[in-house]
């Protein structure tokens, strides 16, 4: 079988990455991500999740710069338009992260994760029909998804709609009874 890491198929070094990443072992997916970009260094696949993870570990610079290798791969690559995106809010680029997944949406108007991020981008810009409006579209496509429950709750919350707010952070606790942000909304 040899060295897991030094595995050149992409699915497998994605369902192995995968892996790593569910246990918060961004250092050993990093070095699978790595070994499979050697062999492959423009896969948009690849770089998009090297780009989440180093988004995830608070690396915001190398997630834009790997979500920008996966863009200029494949331009339209979902995931990496999100990652993109986030990245670029997280350093208050709102205005750019707002551009980047307004052009998610165009291109992908049936992910609920796009419609979340665009969600919580307009949030931050200080957008709240349209963050809520964006909300209930993610929610149509994943009526369940207990982040986007808590997202609509907090846009709703901060436009004083207490009742309806209430009852969105008690829907996502039906959902995940241990959200976090359920929990404190």
């Amino acid at each position: 079988a040899g060295d897991p890491l030094a595995m050149t198929d992409v699915d497998a070094a994605l369902r192995l990455a995968s892996a790593y990443l569910e246990t918060k072992n961004h250092h050993r997916a990093q070095e699978v991500l790595g070994t499979a970009l050697a062999a492959d260094p423009h896969n948009p696949r690849l770089l998009a999740t090297l780009a989440q993870s180093n988004l995830d570990e608070g690396d915001i610079l190398t997630a834009e710069k790997h979500a920008r290798a996966a863009l200029a791969a494949d331009m339209q690559y979902e995931p990496a338009m999100r990652v993109y995106a986030q990245a670029l809010l997280r350093q208050h680029r709102t205005l750019d992260a707002l551009d980047v997944i307004q052009d998610a949406v165009r291109e992908h108007p049936h992910s609920d994760a796009v419609h979340y991020w665009h969600a919580e981008i307009l949030r931050v810009a200080g957008h709240p029909a349209e963050a809520l409006a964006a909300a209930e579209e993610a929610l149509k496509l994943d009526p369940n998804d207990p982040d986007t429950m808590v997202l609509r709750a907090d846009v709703l919350l901060a436009n004083h709609q207490l009742d309806q707010a209430k009852a969105g952070y008690r829907d996502a606790l039906r959902v995940q009874p241990d959200h976090a942000g359920a929990v404190h909304g």
